[in-house]
């Protein structure tokens, strides 16, 4: 009976109908939830609200599946129905969250399996760009270290292409200070991808990232910069160009998780590249020919951008591909006319808006959406993809769940 009236408690506490809880409930639920969703905080989490409650954390568990609240959400809902006041249940809470932090500051830290595999197909006006990435790796409570190998199918509207992309080592490091959490990362790629079929830089890459946010209940405001010598999805877009050169970028935004299994988010990025870029284009196949090659007169192809010069100048027959055009890169729609060109840094400078939401449709999946507008290209791009998490499902299988 019992579990009926907790059950029944956390369902009014959920219902759209119900006042808002102050901000500062909000925050101390959401400290509870964010640590209850990781699979190796999960134990100590259930463990101290059920010893705070008096029940067995047997209990906990079968009300989570019982009603699908969180477990910050059950332990309100179970204060509420013994009487507590909101200033009582505000204590208690922030009670549980400083015993949860400091019996995972005591834990030694637990090296745990990383294996994801995530999809997304990025469409714009410029064509469709699908992408497949398995990851593997270890992580800690404060470190990750992954390998990715992406693939990708480039279709654009008179060129397709597809194959191994640049393979990718990745570290993580992430911490956390009262509301405040940071975050840096190290990518290093390697040339396994073949630039003229825009599937790599041709070279070994680096992007050094660090961000920092600010939880405000269940808000978290963020804002990151990196600096990279090959920008192609680093921030805000998958871009119809992989390009060589040192860039800065940025990002920032806001995220609220209004349900455990929904995160929605907005905010705006930035390239800002320095000194020449060479850029390999994913929309085309295309190599310019060589004075002598054209006949005189010839008129230059349709849609060829007018600041390009006609005939190439230095360039060789196709297939021998010795040097890229030098032209400025004023549309991206140029990027359709050549395969290899060099521009110079402000034709690539970038920014913009995006949004993004995160479904969790049900433990080790998610399904994520995501949209983009470049500001100085006039591209909006759209994103769809799914993620899976294969170490979470080998997790429930080892452990029998």
């Amino acid at each position: 009976m019992r579990a009926i009236r907790l059950a029944f408690a956390c369902l009014l506490l959920a219902a759209p109908g119900r006042p808002a809880q102050p901000s500062e409930l909000d925050a101390e639920v959401a400290r509870v939830d964010a640590a209850g969703a990781n699979p190796d905080h999960k134990l100590v989490v259930v463990a101290v609200l059920a010893e705070h409650l008096k029940v067995h954390r047997n209990h906990l568990v079968f009300l989570r599946k019982q009603t699908g609240d969180s477990y910050g959400r059950i332990f309100v809902a179970s204060l509420e129905e013994s009487g507590a006041s909101k200033a009582d249940i505000l204590r208690q809470l922030r009670s549980v969250n400083a015993e949860i932090e400091r019996r995972l500051r005591s834990e030694p830290a637990r090296l745990s399996p990383v294996f994801l595999v995530s999809s997304a197909a990025d469409h714009s006006s410029l064509g469709t760009f699908y992408t497949v990435t398995p990851e593997i790796g270890f992580e800690t409570r404060h470190a990750a270290l992954v390998i990715g190998a992406p693939f990708y199918r480039n279709s654009a509207v008179s060129f397709t292409a597809g194959g191994l992309g640049d393979a990718y080592v990745a570290g993580y490091l992430r911490g956390a200070a009262g509301r405040f959490d940071f975050g840096t990362s190290l990518t290093v790629g390697l040339p396994t991808g073949d630039p003229l079929r825009g599937l790599g830089a041709g070279e070994t890459t680096a992007d050094g990232a660090g961000v920092v946010g600010v939880r405000l209940a269940a808000w978290r405001l963020f804002a990151g910069g990196g600096y990279t010598n090959s920008v192609f999805a680093n921030v805000g877009y998958q871009r119809p160009y992989i390009s060589e050169g040192p860039a800065a970028h940025f990002s920032g935004g806001l995220e609220v998780t209004p349900h455990r299994r929904l995160r929605l988010g907005a905010g705006g990025f930035a390239v800002r590249p320095h000194g020449e870029q060479q850029v390999y284009s994913r929309l085309t196949d295309m190599h310019p020919t060589a004075p002598g090659i054209i006949p005189p007169g010839t008129p230059a192809p349709k849609g060829w951008p007018k600041n390009w010069p006609w005939p190439p100048q230095g360039q060789v027959p196709a297939g021998q591909r010795t040097g890229p055009l030098r032209v400025h890169l004023a549309d991206l729609l140029g990027l359709q006319q050549a395969q290899w060109i060099e521009a110079p840094a402000q034709d690539l400078q970038d920014h913009g808006v995006n949004a993004w939401a995160s479904i969790g449709l049900f433990p080790g999946v998610s399904l994520d959406f995501a949209a983009a507008r470049s500001v100085p290209f006039r591209l909006t791009t759209v994103r769809a993809g799914l993620v899976f998490d294969v170490a979470h499902w080998i997790g429930q299988v080892r452990h029998g769940h």
